[in-house]
């Protein structure tokens, strides 16, 4: 081996105590990336709502996985969601630094809903319109179907932090869809409140 290139057979030490651990497989890596792939990049299509954004995070993400893993196996799934959170919202806190669109306000209003694909998009485009925290809390919560110890975790917020963004982000969601309807006169978007933790 030569000199000033470390051995990837042996263990070296970094930060004081922390013994470094080994880059994944490439079979793991390869199989890990099949199994939790499309759910991270929902994740962070949904936060970022771009597709080559998430597409990035979630390829940034997997390199990160592959050099310096988590130690337990079983917490790579936590771990990734975690990181795909945080690179979603630091991409997007990034990115408003800089000029961003703007909603057009002379655009035409839409027809009244008449269907539930009309709903979902409405409250795609409402969901678009929150800062990316709510967004992210809300995702992980209705469509990750996560407890809010496993959303804590995720953020890395404490579980009291998690209920209050919670209740902010519906109420939030809520207003961004009343005044959605407020600008195109149609009847009020059902959101359903999930009454169990």
């Amino acid at each position: 081996m030569r000199e000033g290139i470390p051995d990837p057979l042996k263990p070296s030490f970094q930060h004081g105590d922390h013994v470094a651990r080994r880059p994944l497989s490439e079979s793991t890596l390869r199989r890990i990336m099949q199994e939790q792939g499309p759910r991270l990049l929902a994740l962070a299509r949904g936060v970022v709502r771009d597709t080559h954004i998430a597409e990035d995070i979630v390829q940034e993400s997997f390199v990160k996985l592959w050099r310096q893993p988590p130690e337990a196996q079983a917490a790579i799934a936590s771990w990734l969601r975690t990181t795909v959170v945080r690179a979603s919202i630091d991409r997007l806190r990034k990115r408003q630094a800089t000029p961003s669109e703007t909603l057009n306000p002379s655009a035409p209003e839409s027809p009244p809903v008449a269907d539930a694909q009309e709903q979902a998009r409405r409250i795609e485009d409402a969901m678009a319109r929150l800062d990316p925290e709510k967004r992210a809390v809300l995702l992980l919560r209705a469509r990750d179907q996560l407890p809010y110890e496993a959303i804590a975790a995720a953020l890395d917020i404490p579980l009291g932090t998690v209920m209050s963004r919670l209740a902010r982000a519906r109420k939030a969601l809520l207003h961004e869809l009343a005044q959605t309807e407020t600008a195109s006169e149609g009847s009020p978007i059902p959101f359903p409140r999930r009454s169990t933790p």
